[in-house]
């Protein structure tokens, strides 16, 4: 129900911004509802084989990074080859997909035993970050 009123409170400011209505916006009387926040559903480590192995091979890398990296999905798809240590076992995470920080506008570096090598399996025979990661879809920005 909030997000509904969110939308209708946006979607009415905007068209007073583009003059296209006027008076005051009618979403704003309608009082937010509290919602119970709720802890969020983590799967169990025993729980993540049992996933992965349902998925294909190219979903399989995408996924087993996220979850043993422990990251968004913005940090997974802005990953880019020169952000993999292979030998060191780390990513660097600086980025989000579409934009030049990560939500908690800081880098980190998340070691990584089990997604690295799923990575750098594939990643260092091409030279597209998407061959290692597919369903990425782009190619490399690095340009390596």
């Amino acid at each position: 129900m909030n997000k509904l009123r969110a939308m209708v409170r946006n979607a009415f400011n905007r068209a007073r911004k583009a003059a296209l209505v006027t008076g005051q916006n009618p979403a704003t009387d309608i009082e937010l509802r509290k919602m119970p926040r709720r802890a969020p559903a983590f799967l169990e480590l025993h729980q993540v084989p049992l996933v992965l192995a349902e998925l294909s091979d190219s979903d399989r890398r995408l996924i087993a990074t996220a979850l043993y990296a422990g990251l968004r999905k913005g940090e997974l798809f802005g990953l880019r080859k020169r952000d993999v240590d292979i030998e060191r076992r780390l990513l660097m995470v600086r980025r989000s997909y579409d934009r030049e920080s990560t939500k908690g506008a800081r880098e980190e570096a998340v070691p990584d035993r089990d997604s690295v090598g799923a990575i750098s399996s594939r990643s260092s025979r091409s030279s597209t970050w998407s061959a290692a990661l597919p369903a990425a879809g782009r190619r490399d920005p690095d340009g390596g």
